[in-house]
């Protein structure tokens, strides 16, 4: 089905090939009033443009449905459909910023471990039971000995619960001089962590350090 815009771009060409606007009208099936109408302005809109614009330069990170509350304030009654209309045809949307990317310094390979308890690996595997429930499991690995020191296995196993199992191991085994860990949410709390190390002693505290895949770098928990 062809659309009133296609037929008035047809109309056109016929005019141009010596056609009579009422020929070319009937050939193509649109109304001589169609092809003459001129879209009036219409006034209320004109008033809402107005405000949009003065209240975009004033606050530039409205959207339409905030600006369109100040429009009722001001005395504007009108549907928000309208003023998404206006808003849109004025080019007013407020652009999205863009997150700012951080140079991030050289990474620099990890030496490898020379002795028992120099460093371990830390992180979380995710699988699912029979009947479709989820479970994770903590998984510390010692680097030089590859031996899992540590499995821990539950529901759900948040920050406190990995400094529990640290607190577990330094009563046991003791713990080791630096721990690697990725960047997810149990280990971004690396200040809690850190405090819970203040009851492993001064002797460990100033050895044990984390390590952050998004730094690429140690950070002493002292």
């Amino acid at each position: 089905m062809v659309g009133p815009v296609a037929r008035r771009e047809a109309v056109g060409w016929l005019q141009t090939r010596g056609t009579s606007l009422r020929r070319a009208c009937r050939v193509i099936g649109l109304s001589t009033a169609t092809w003459r109408y001129q879209r009036r302005t219409n006034a209320t809109n004109g008033a809402v443009l107005a405000r949009l614009q003065a209240h975009a330069a004033e606050r530039a990170r409205f959207g339409y449905r905030r600006l369109h509350i100040l429009l009722e304030r001001d005395g504007l009654h009108v549907n928000h459909k309208r003023v998404h209309r206006i808003y849109r045809a004025a080019n007013l949307q407020v652009r999205r910023r863009r997150r700012k990317r951080l140079t991030r310094a050289e990474r620099v390979p990890l030496p490898t471990p020379s002795q028992r308890r120099e460093r371990w690996s830390m992180d979380f595997t995710v699988d699912t039971l029979a009947d479709g429930r989820g479970f994770r499991t903590l998984n510390i690995v010692d680097d030089f000995t590859r031996e899992c020191v540590a499995i821990e296995v539950d529901r759900s196993l948040p920050g406190l619960r990995v400094t529990r199992v640290l607190d577990r191991l330094h009563a046991t085994i003791g713990l080791p001089q630096a721990i690697v860990v990725d960047n997810g949410p149990e280990f971004a709390g690396r200040t809690r962590m850190a405090s819970r190390c203040d009851s492993f002693g001064p002797a460990s505290r100033s050895k044990m350090r984390m390590w952050k895949a998004s730094t690429g770098s140690f950070a002493t928990s002292a």
